[in-house]
């Protein structure tokens, strides 16, 4: 493999693994790697970060791997080949900085005003946390068979960014830190309460942040909103992911909500927005929190749950489980108190109900939707779990 392939292959690899940003630049052009930090989020213009890391990487031996970490506690991996391009890894995070006391540090730290807090909020929640051993162990793994031959490795701490702040008196930044302490302690409710399911407590939580007050003032009003509602997005996010809701459907609720932040352009309509998330969030949580039953149940769930909308039997789930379906099923039975089928019913009925209330979609087009193509049997189907037919209810909830 040529060298130019390895480097492609080095960067395909840490972009496939981690969650963070990948670039093979060349030191002569470095233009737009200021993006990359943090600066750009706090000053508009700032060339201090690319010229310190084109310092650094003209005064480094070639054939170097650099793994650094700023005055932000932010990393970066950075690979110095022989030639005259590099591999530009990151940001990252080490260990999570979103939390109200990390950011308090690097305020008080780097002499930022209080009024970003809430943008250094979304951006370290943004940032991925990866485990430096796990970086570790891959680079010994590559050198091994040679796609980083003699490589050698430096950690550096290093100041990227150049700060230029009025200053503040310690008696202002200690009234403003209470303030803040109060919204995360509000966040921090509004969160749990999310985690449970509960969407009358977490709506009552939230209702007590005032949007208007959040920092961003001197913004744009409709992107200050934009910003707020991304931060409530991530913040419910990391609520129903720690109690053991699968990736899949994480990524399916935050994603359709990041989409629907960025195109709304109308203010008036993030209220509403916000009420409908804290409410989708809660039910997530209800339909797909799995901690309480067994590893092959959780994947037995997962499974129908991803497949929800093709033709799914019992037999198929305890298939892909590599599992006896007598066994699987009674063992389904005794945790989820549901059969296979009755589950899998369920859900797909759950579905039907949610399309015939928001869309114009007849029976017989949703039925296709979740792998039931017999009109009349969808029917009948949902007559025995609800009680009364598709046309009976959708009459009812109108």
């Amino acid at each position: 493999m040529t060298k130019t392939l390895k480097k492609h292959f080095v960067k395909d690899l840490y972009n496939r693994i981690f969650d963070f940003n990948t670039f093979i630049y060349d030191k002569n052009n470095l233009s737009d790697l200021s993006l990359l930090h943090i600066s750009k989020q706090l000053f508009s213009e700032n060339t201090y970060f690319e010229s310190r890391i084109k310092n650094l990487i003209d005064s480094s031996p070639k054939n170097c791997i650099y793994i650094v970490k700023d005055n932000y506690e932010i990393n970066y991996l950075i690979f110095v080949f022989a030639e005259y391009d590099f591999l530009f890894c990151g940001p990252f995070l080490t260990e999570n900085h979103g939390n109200f006391e990390s950011i308090k540090n690097i305020i008080k730290k780097n002499n930022i005003k209080m009024e970003r807090f809430i943008e250094l909020q979304r951006y370290y929640m943004e940032l991925p946390v990866i485990n430096v051993n796990k970086v570790l162990s891959i680079i010994d793994t590559l050198k091994k068979y040679n796609y980083l031959e003699d490589m050698k490795i430096e950690f550096i701490s290093e100041s990227l960014q150049k700060i230029e702040q009025d200053f503040q008196s310690i008696e202002e930044l200690e009234d403003k830190m209470a303030y803040y302490k109060e919204i995360y302690t509000i966040e921090n409710q509004m969160m749990e309460a999310v985690s449970l399911g509960n969407e009358e407590k977490a709506i009552e939580m939230f209702n007590q942040l005032d949007p208007s007050r959040l920092g961003l003032i001197q913004r744009d009003y409709l992107e200050y909103h934009k910003s707020f509602y991304t931060i409530l997005n991530t913040l419910l996010r990391k609520s129903i992911e720690s109690v053991g809701v699968h990736p899949y459907f994480l990524n399916e609720i935050s994603r359709n909500f990041a989409h629907v932040i960025v195109s709304e352009n109308n203010i008036d309509n993030f209220e509403n927005l916000a009420l409908d998330m804290i409410k989708k969030y809660c039910e997530y949580v209800v339909k797909f929190t799995l901690n309480n039953y067994s590893p092959n149940v959780n994947k037995a769930i997962n499974y129908i749950n991803i497949n929800i909308h093709h033709k799914i039997t019992a037999k198929q789930v305890s298939d892909f489980l590599f599992l006896n379906n007598s066994y699987f099923s009674t063992l389904f039975k005794k945790e989820v108190g549901l059969t296979i089928t009755e589950y899998i019913n369920k859900r797909k009925i759950e579905i039907v109900k949610d399309l015939l209330i928001n869309t114009d979609l007849k029976i017989n087009e949703i039925g296709s939707y979740i792998g039931i193509y017999d009109a009349n049997y969808l029917t009948k189907l949902f007559k025995k779990t609800e009680g009364v037919t598709p046309s009976e209810y959708l009459q009812i909830r109108h």
